[in-house]
């Protein structure tokens, strides 16, 4: 089976931004404002902060099985074995089909030293919760951060743990 995980350099992170509008603003208008989509879109996907993201550790991927991606990932590892997966997202006529399960099943062969895997999710992201549920994330805690502009995320943070 093709590889859904494609690296992405440091040249071509930035064109992440162009597809997380996209799919930003196709999904999260109806968990957030536009103008929080606005506000955190220009504060997490400007091109300096995806380089120094890249530069720190960050591994970007494009999502798909050809030349046109249908999504992105960043995970990181802040310690042997401790992951932390900051982006994933697919668009929306990818979702649904086993597309992220395929995803998560490709990063755990991609890290197979991974002991814990951790992200944040809206809290009212429910479909983006139950499909972390099925691949064996559970909820650790939730918390909220203030991220500027008068604007919170709250969020779940959930943990998958090696069998």
């Amino acid at each position: 089976m093709k590889s859904l995980l494609h690296p992405i350099s440091l040249d071509q992170v930035h064109e992440l931004a162009t597809m997380a509008k996209e799919i930003w603003y196709e999904y999260y208008l109806s968990i957030i404002t536009q103008e929080q989509i606005d506000y955190m879109l220009d504060q997490f996907y400007h091109r300096e902060k995806l380089e120094n993201e890249w530069k720190s550790g960050n591994h970007f991927f494009n999502i798909g099985e050809s030349e046109e991606p249908i999504g992105y990932l960043s995970i990181s590892e802040s310690e042997e074995g401790q992951f932390f997966i900051h982006k994933f997202y697919l668009k929306k006529e990818n979702r649904g089909g086993g597309i992220g399960s395929r995803v998560f099943s490709e990063i755990l062969k991609k890290y197979p030293n991974a002991k814990e895997i951790r992200l944040q999710v809206n809290r009212m992201n429910v479909a983006s919760i139950n499909f972390y549920f099925k691949n064996g994330f559970k909820i650790e805690k939730w918390a909220d951060f203030e991220i500027g502009n008068g604007y919170e995320m709250n969020d779940y943070i959930m943990l998958w743990k090696q069998p």
